[in-house]
């Protein structure tokens, strides 16, 4: 009964795509720290530019006007904190610790992920003299994370470690293991303390316990803690008083603070401040005080820690973070690590400054009034220019000893290249900031600086450059509250020379800027599209247009603008509608960088008359990523959360990344018609640019130059599975539909399901080959083929697809693979509707007759429906919360590539229609719906 009900409903993966984008690759950002691609754009010359940040201090530079990074993992103080000196980079990946000779300024060891390194000459210089086994792949959590010299006998230094404790006898020039009995650590207050006082006991402490050693590391004893006995977060002699112990300890954030005068014999509680987990201690001589960071602030005493008073208490100190004093006689007597910054004090803790730097991991005090800080490296901008074949022309570093963000780059017509970004660099070039501000730095051709500006106490927004070399660009005001003072936006025009022509404040969120060739500026905000003369002054407000929200302007030769935004409104103007409007999004969630809507491109004149307005829509959410103008139109970078986002002779469809988020690339014709779309390997849009060469994305740390839109007659434009154009993937052996243009006969060819003969790899002179082998044919028409995936794909990651129609060949189409992707058949196949959220399933009865409105089929039931795209396994077959395990079988007569499940129906139902969907797993439509089917509707009674 099956077999006839079948026949009479349809007669009547970022892993493996470097394999697809490595060739594609024009130039490749490649040094020993973390590297990022953040803006690119182009030049009439075809020249490209990239721009982004980086930890490398090996980037190969060119022709640079900065030719080394700006920061240092270790700085050093010696008046307090006013002024910080860089020491000699490490060649090292992280550094945790830094720990000076207590008595010789010259020497220094420094704790990384890589091992020890020591500098006998104040840090100009390091060698390694510890180093971890090698490692094919990076361990995760290794590091050196303490190091400590015994001040009597400095030959004498510890280590602690994430694989065990280690030692030196000769200053730290060797190192060997300890057999301690603790094994490695984290970086979750690592202890490691030796008594100030000169009796040479150390002390090592982690989740176990803390152990001394009075014999150099030989020997060691369990410290009897306190009870009741939880992991230890802090342990300090007392370098007064011989035989004093402080010890902290505690659950989670609460914690609980000790005091011993015996060596640890005996202990007496003390109230620990704040309540909170103390994670470091710190005595100053004069005054005679205990400072105690915890993870609810800083807090001192003048009693030996029997009571505590506030210093800093909204500060949050991280695990592991250190606190030092330096001398009285000092400049500065107190300085502490709050996070990742350092703060100040110069009266004893009384009141607080913040440091000029970031990202700090150690601090550490040294002879005399010096002061060491180590930190990770940030990262310094960077920008290079390209030839058209890839080739550098110039690349320079650009940063201070602070942290660096690219925000944006742009040229004009004579060359001249404009970047955007964020620092908080003390010593950024054109100026300075102890916080996060916005800097803009105009280079010429060829690599000379011509101006930078920083625009204090700001974050960038957008910006943009107009004919004439001038620069306008869009901030919003660094401010801690949840409500930004009105007219505290702002946009700031610079001249071609860097003077300030003028800053217009603005009442509304600024989201855009683009300027025309008369100096006229159009700046989108949360509520309107504003329009300022030349001199900043506001020549119109309009408050109604759809395009208000854009996120990205960009005026062409001819002064037409162009707004490229994300829209959720069902009624949004379109001239040339793509495919389809989602607005919402199934699979959208909180965590989600893809929010619901779809990305909108609208062309107006100079006048104010729209060209052309439409929508880049899939079945899912879209959101524009970046946008360039190219020589015959514009091109689009996009995130989207749709495996079947419209494709136009794609190099790859979607899941290449095996990610929820997908990166397409759009390039769309002067009049909005789009003559490319494609998926990339990333999982999100990134920069992209246009040359005549080509369209340019950056996918990760490399530039790819992607080929001129195909204009094949036979166009491929999707590979998805046959019964729900689902194009999360095909597998071997299932139904395929392939959709395009011109790819068979214009009269559709349809074997049917249940062919008796083999199905041929060939019809009406069409035949489809993926990685060259022909697959078997089951329908053919101008716009849809059917075929069967061969099952030689059982073990491929992914598959390229093209289509042969008369001798004539499509585009190339790369499609992911996967083991287990079934779909459900409905009563739309094979003209399938992708947008259609539960069609009427092809579904049997019990009694083996077809179930529909007015043929339902009754609860607690048995019922049949018909899937491909799943092997003899056991899948799980969802009713709303009512989920069964059923296993595919084989349906007698008709070709392997469909199956059968019989599905019990549950017992109760709220109404007369079900939705039922399948997966691989039980928890697949809820964790990953990319792997669930489309659902169908079943009628019950």
């Amino acid at each position: 009964m099956i077999r006839f009900f079948v026949f009479a409903f349809i007669a009547a993966s970022s892993l493996f795509a470097d394999d697809l984008f490595t060739p594609l690759t024009l130039h490749r950002i490649a040094g020993s720290g973390t590297d990022t691609i953040d803006a690119v754009a182009s030049d009439a010359a075809g020249n490209i530019i990239i721009a982004g940040a980086t930890t490398s201090p090996d980037l190969p530079v060119r022709n640079a006007f900065q030719s080394t990074l700006g920061e240092s993992q270790i700085m050093r103080t010696t008046d307090g904190g006013k002024s910080w000196q860089k020491l000699a980079l490490l060649p090292a990946s992280a550094v945790a610790t830094i720990e000076p000779h207590p008595a010789n300024p010259s020497i220094l060891l420094a704790g990384t992920a890589d091992g020890v390194f020591k500098s006998t000459d104040a840090g100009n210089s390091w060698k390694s003299t510890f180093a971890f086994s090698p490692s094919p792949v990076p361990v995760a959590g290794r590091s050196v994370f303490r190091i400590a010299f015994d001040p009597a006998q400095t030959a004498y230094v510890y280590a602690l470690t994430s694989e065990g404790t280690i030692r030196s006898g000769d200053g730290g020039d060797t190192w060997a293991r300890v057999e301690s009995g603790i094994g490695g650590v984290s970086s979750f207050t690592p202890i490691l303390t030796v008594d100030p006082l000169g009796s040479g006991t150390v002390a090592i402490g982690s989740v176990f316990g803390v152990l001394l050693s009075k014999d150099h590391g030989i020997t060691w004893t369990p410290l009897r803690i306190p009870p009741p006995g939880f992991s230890p977060s802090v342990f300090a002699f007392d370098p007064r008083q011989a035989g004093r112990l402080y010890y902290g300890a505690g659950p989670g954030t609460i914690g609980s603070f000790y005091t011993s005068d015996d060596n640890g014999n005996n202990w007496i509680q003390r109230a620990a401040p704040g309540n909170s987990l103390v994670t470091g201690l710190a005595f100053s001589e004069k005054p005679e005080a205990i400072f105690a960071l915890t993870l609810g602030g800083l807090y001192r005493s003048d009693d030996k820690a029997v009571t505590w008073t506030t210093v800093t208490p909204n500060a949050s100190f991280y695990y592991g973070t250190r606190i030092a004093v330096l001398p009285s006689t000092c400049p500065s007597s107190l300085l502490a690590s709050a996070g990742s910054r350092i703060l100040l004090s110069t009266d004893a803790g009384r009141t607080w400054t913040s440091g000029p730097f970031s990202d700090v991991t150690d601090l550490s005090a040294g002879s005399g009034c010096s002061l060491y800080a180590a930190r990770r490296l940030s990262g310094d901008a960077y920008m290079a220019k390209l030839t058209p074949n890839g080739e550098v022309h110039w690349l320079t570093y650009l940063g201070g000893g602070g942290r660096e963000i690219t925000s944006a780059v742009t040229t004009d017509p004579a060359g001249n290249i404009y970047l955007n970004g964020i620092t908080d660099s003390p010593d950024f070039p054109g100026g300075s900031s102890n916080q996060y501000a916005t800097f803009l730095t105009k280079i010429d051709a060829e690599g000379a600086m011509i101006y930078s500006r920083i625009i204090h106490s700001t974050n960038p927004v957008r910006f943009a450059a107009d004919a004439q070399g001038n620069a306008y660009v869009l901030t919003v005001p660094r401010f801690d509250g949840p409500n930004p003072p009105p007219a505290s936006y702002a946009v700031t025009k610079f001249s071609p020379s860097g003077d300030v022509q003028y800053q217009t404040p603005l009442t509304d969120q600024p989201l855009a800027v683009t300027a025309n060739s008369q100096g006229l500026a159009t700046i989108t905000t949360s509520s309107a599209i504003l329009h300022l003369d030349a001199a900043g002054q506001l020549l119109g407000r309009d408050e109604s247009s759809p395009y208000r929200n854009a996120t990205f302007l960009i005026t062409d030769a001819e002064d037409n603008i162009y707004f490229v935004g994300a829209s959720t409104d069902p009624a949004f103007p379109v001239t040339i509608l793509a495919e389809g409007r989602s607005h919402t999004c199934p699979t959208y969630s909180t965590t989600s960088s893809v929010r619901p809507g779809d990305t909108y491109i609208a062309k107006q004149s100079l006048s104010g008359e729209i060209l052309f307005s439409t929508l880049l829509a899939g079945e899912c959410a879209s959101a524009p990523a970046s946008m360039a103008m190219g020589p015959s139109g514009a091109v689009v970078s996009l995130s989207t959360q749709s495996n079947g986002f419209p494709l136009r002779y794609p190099l790859a469809t979607a899941g290449l990344s095996g990610a929820g988020s997908h990166s397409v690339i759009v390039s769309l014709t002067n009049d909005g018609t789009i003559d490319f779309a494609s998926y990339t390997n990333a999982t999100t849009g990134g920069p992209v640019t246009v040359t005549a060469d080509g369209i340019h994305p950056a996918i990760s740390t490399s530039l790819v130059r992607l080929p001129a839109p195909a204009t094949n007659t036979v166009a491929l434009h999707a590979v998805n599975n046959a019964f729900s154009q689902a194009s999360n993937g095909i597998a071997a052996g299932s139904l395929v539909a392939l959709t395009g243009v011109n790819l068979g006969p214009d009269e559709p060819v349809d074997l049917g399901f249940d062919t008796k003969a083999t199905l041929p790899t060939e019809l009406s002179g069409t035949q489809v080959l993926f990685d060259g082998e022909p697959a078997q044919l089951l329908r053919a028409s101008a716009n849809l083929i059917v075929a069967v995936a061969p099952r030689s794909l059982r073990d491929a990651i992914t598959t390229q697809v093209e289509v042969v129609r008369g001798g004539e060949r499509s585009n190339s189409v790369t499609t992911r693979v996967r083991s287990n992707v079934p779909q459900l058949l409905a009563s739309d196949f094979p003209e399938v509707n992708r947008y259609a959220a539960a069609p009427d399933g092809a579904v049997l009865n019990s009694d083996g007759t077809p179930n529909s409105a007015t043929n339902p089929a009754a609860i607690g039931t048995t019922v049949t429906l018909v899937l491909t795209g799943a092997p003899d396994n056991i899948l799980y077959t969802s009713f709303d919360n009512y989920t069964v395990p059923v296993a595919a079988q084989p349906i007698p007569g008709l070709i392997d590539s469909v199956r059968q499940l019989a599905v019990k129906l549950p017992a109760t139902a709220a109404t007369n229609r079900l939705t039922v969907s399948i997966s691989p797993n039980p928890t697949a439509r809820f964790f990953s719906p990319i792997l669930a089917s489309r659902p169908v509707t079943v009628y019950v009674e």
